[in-house]
């Protein structure tokens, strides 16, 4: 098995993107069926939007709590078992957005209401300022500068 933590970097940042593009998807198609008005409107189904909003909030905060626990646990571990630990702590909190995001699309497919897809947008600018880059594994896995240059080579 390779213990590069290089290649841990580069699996990150596509799990992190591929975790996106499912949602995205969905989320096109809903606003494109809706706009098209082959799904009914007005169904009933009007409280559902509480449903993702929910979502949002429970992903902020046990999302960002998981996350900073899971990197805790790996303090004074070899730098390998940090990126470990914090491509582990990246995919859950990134979960929990994703599902947020899916319900934000189901929710919209369901009641034909295209403005709870504005919670998609949220939810990809998130993604973005959560995407793995050297600075923020700098900073959270407090990464000595000799580490930095192991996977930045």
């Amino acid at each position: 098995m390779n213990r590069n933590p290089k290649v841990l970097y580069k699996t990150a940042g596509l799990i992190h993107w591929a975790l996106l593009i499912p949602m995205l998807f969905f989320s096109i198609f809903t606003f494109i069926n809706n706009v098209s008005g082959s799904q009914m409107k007005n169904s009933g189904l009007d409280q559902l939007i509480y449903i993702p909003m929910l979502l949002i909030v429970v992903a902020l905060t046990l999302g960002r709590f998981l996350y900073a626990n899971t990197l805790s646990k790996a303090k004074g571990k070899s730098f390998y078992e940090r990126m470990q630990a914090f491509m582990s702590a990246m995919i859950i909190r990134d979960a929990f957005f994703e599902v947020a995001g899916i319900a934000a699309a189901v929710v919209g497919f369901l009641t034909g209401n295209n403005l709870i897809l504005l919670l998609i947008i949220l939810i990809v600018i998130q993604f973005y300022l959560n995407r793995p880059t050297y600075l923020t594994i700098e900073n959270d896995l407090k990464a000595t500068r000799n580490e930095m240059e192991i996977l930045k080579a």
